[in-house]
């Protein structure tokens, strides 16, 4: 039996996170789950999402209690299982239309922290992000920081998921390199120094811009990938300062080639979820400099990634200053990204749903312990200790609780309902266990 999973975001751009799900429904069981979207207005990316065959869905926002009807309306319709709403202002409207709509799996996905203010604040903020987990059932984030931040009453309740990425196309290729630096003239001596975000305050690129300015006299190209709100003012600034040196690339759909083509990674953002494209970055051999908001999730272990405080420009010079690394070392250090958890092929076996568990190894006979079930720390190979049971759409399930009662033994169970077959008993277990009548004595 297909589970529906409706992934819900206001619109599909070139985002962090339409990239996010992007990659949980690319890399996911679609043989077992149905993905499919709703957004409020249409982007500029959905074609990617098409190409995979998931249906977009319009539900346009017409004021909150409207938006509240329609969208409930619409996923009664659908008898959707999973409704995953990612981070954006109407978050908790989603999902109190999904539980207004009955969906029992209600997702909410943290992707972002404002560490910009400080974390003693963040208690009191509680009566506006109450919202936010008063309707879910599962709370993700991309790290503890961002649980925190938009979960302040349920964080410890939460699940840190992986912002996976798909690590065989950001691996560095030699070849890639040397094609890319050809075909846009830049010299095998110049050090090429790249970011990648939406032109916002946030991303903070002016900053690069400054630390551009104060190093005009050295053999180096800096290549700024994105659009946004910003751009104009960037390319202003840029004109002002005289920055010939600096490319303002806009939208590419050729962000792992350029990675390639780079030496060092800049990334000053003001305040981050996570940062994915360091991820990318790192997985690509690069050197990255990250301003010191960036959660320590964000370092993958590989030896590539250092973190400054933005006052310390010249601290972030002094790295910049420092060799890059050798296309053997980065083959290297792209290996060893490939065996992390940042790995997409991981990381869709732990979401929404939960892991797959067998009973050997390449056992095609596989059960879902779902996510809240996981025990934390738990990898692919561990072995966990569960039991089985069949769910309420009769389908096999795991659980890490025991139950009050197993096969052959008795118990005084509690009456949680009745009705005109039999009675429904508290057994431990989520699904209620059914006694009909005629077994009563």
């Amino acid at each position: 039996m297909t589970t529906k999973v409706l992934h819900v975001y206001p619109c599909l751009n070139c985002g962090g996170t339409e990239m996010v799900f992007y990659n949980l429904i690319k890399f996911g069981d679609r043989e077992h789950f149905k993905y499919e979207i709703a957004v409020q207005t249409h982007g500029d990316n959905e074609e990617p999402f098409r190409k995979l065959d998931v249906p977009i869905h319009l539900v346009p926002y017409d004021g909150p209690d409207r938006y509240v009807k329609l969208l409930a309306e619409f996923l009664r319709k659908g008898k959707y299982d999973v409704v995953h709403a990612h981070m954006h202002p109407e978050l908790h409207l989603v999902l109190k239309a999904a539980c207004v709509a009955g969906v029992r799996c209600r997702v909410a996905h943290s992707h972002n922290a404002r560490v910009d203010i400080p974390q003693f604040i963040w208690p009191a903020l509680y009566p506006i992000h109450h919202k936010y987990e008063r309707w879910a059932t599962q709370l993700f984030g991309c790290s503890s920081l961002a649980l925190k931040w938009l979960f302040p009453g349920k964080y410890r309740r939460g699940h840190v998921i992986n912002n996976g990425i798909d690590l065989d196309k950001f691996r560095f290729n030699p070849q890639t390199r040397e094609r890319m630096r050809k075909s846009h003239n830049i010299s095998p001596r110049t050090k090429v120094f790249i970011n990648i975000g939406r032109c916002t305050d946030q991303k903070n690129q002016k900053f690069i811009l400054r630390l551009a300015s104060e190093r005009k006299d050295k053999d180096e190209l800096y290549v700024i990938i994105g659009e946004g709100p910003l751009y104009d003012n960037l390319a202003s600034e840029k004109e002002a300062l005289g920055l010939d040196k600096l490319l303002l690339a806009g939208k590419r759909h050729d962000v792992a080639d350029w990675l390639c083509a780079a030496d060092v990674f800049l990334f000053p953002s003001i305040y981050e979820g996570l940062g994915i494209v360091a991820i990318e970055a790192e997985s690509s051999g690069l050197n990255v400099i990250a301003s010191d908001t960036i959660p320590p999730e964000a370092d993958m272990q590989l030896g590539n990634f250092n973190t400054v405080a933005l006052s310390d420009t010249d601290l972030w010079h002094r790295l910049m200053d420092e060799e890059r690394p050798s296309e053997s070392a980065r083959e290297e250090i792209s290996r060893q990204a490939f065996t992390s958890d940042y790995n997409i092929r991981t990381v869709t076996k732990k979401v929404e749903f939960g892991v797959y568990l067998s009973e050997y190894e390449g056992d095609e006979k596989k059960v879902l312990l779902p996510a809240k079930q996981v025990p934390e720390g738990v990898g692919q190979g561990d072995e966990v200790e569960v039991f089985l049971y069949k769910d309420s759409k009769d389908r096999l399930i795991a659980t890490t609780k025991e139950p009050y009662i197993m096969l052959g033994q008795t118990a005084v169970l509690k009456v949680i309902e009745t009705g005109d077959i039999g009675a429904f008993l508290d057994w431990g277990l989520e699904k209620d266990l059914f006694l009909p009548y005629k077994e009563m004595t």
